[in-house]
């Protein structure tokens, strides 16, 4: 199991008022996300890592997560910085099945055109543990990895930009269906001109990301 205090930090926060598992399932047609791969749907993770039907309702239906992951943003992430952010617009959606992968590769974020100062968001809607999680550097440039264990109502917080993290083929019998997203001081940001690798999307404030401001309004 990773070392929290330097890998990173669990933080906490209410299922109940943050309902994200119980609306995914909802979109997902499913009573239980960790056995999202009983119903049998198209999935080819293995080459690239959004291109399955479940990512493609996710983001098609992703209006039915969008005012709830807003105010997690403004009432949950906003008051660990109490200044101006950069935000992820929209958060990537993760599906782990058995037998497979969640990410084509072990990588850094910086790898991907990830700015220095951003620190990544990792939120399970399903237990994560063994080898459907992910696994992160003992340190960075180690080459040696432990998984992240941690439970719905539970968020891991951590460096993705210098260490690097990935998964194994999952050899559990359940899925592990997460989220993940960015913040950044906006006082760090940096326009650079780049975009994301794969979807080729602009890493600015009207693209990639998008402003919230230390009072709890977002721009554009």
């Amino acid at each position: 199991m990773a070392d929290r205090s330097e890998h990173g930090t669990v933080l906490t926060y209410d299922p109940i008022e943050f309902p994200f598992a119980t609306v995914v399932a909802k979109i997902l047609d499913t009573p239980d996300l960790e056995k999202i791969h009983d119903l049998g749907r198209r999935s080819d993770v293995d080459n690239h890592d959004q291109d399955s039907d479940d990512h493609t309702i996710f983001y098609r239906e992703y209006d039915q997560v969008r005012d709830l992951y807003d105010r997690f943003l403004v009432e949950w992430i906003l008051p660990q910085y109490g200044e101006d952010l950069a935000v992820q617009r929209v958060p990537t959606f993760r599906v782990h099945r058995p037998g497979s992968v969640a990410v084509s590769e072990f990588h850094k974020d910086s790898d991907y055109n990830h700015q220095p100062a951003t620190l990544n968001y990792w939120l399970p809607l399903t237990r994560a543990y063994g080898n459907n999680s992910m696994w992160i550097e003992d340190s960075p440039g180690s080459d040696t990895y432990s998984p992240v264990v941690v439970d719905p109502g539970e968020v891991w917080r951590f460096d993705a930009v210098n260490n690097r993290h990935g998964n194994y083929p999952n050899d559990t019998p359940t899925s592990r269906v997460s989220f993940d997203f960015r913040a950044i001081p906006l006082r760090l940001f940096v326009d650079e001109g780049k975009s994301t690798v794969n979807a080729k999307r602009r890493m600015d404030l009207e693209g990639y990301y998008r402003k919230l401001g230390a009072d709890g309004t977002f721009q554009s």
